[in-house]
């Protein structure tokens, strides 16, 4: 019977193999949430802001991740 929770190993294999795409999204998110940032808070959204934040700061750790 197949386990439901994925080895340490299959989730590393998985990342290696993804690194490319993550990169690429981490980059993205990098590039663009600052401005999001800007705008929002220049338009009174600070809701917004704190939202692009967190987006930036799993950015950062999905960069870190996947190293």
């Amino acid at each position: 019977m197949a386990d439901k929770f994925p080895t340490k190993s299959s989730f590393s294999t998985w990342r290696k193999r993804h690194r490319y795409a993550l990169q690429a999204i981490a980059l993205i998110l990098g590039v663009l949430a600052p401005f999001g940032i800007y705008f929002a808070l220049v338009g009174g959204l600070g809701w917004l802001g704190v939202l692009l934040f967190g987006l930036l700061a799993i950015a950062m750790l999905l960069t870190v991740w996947v190293g």
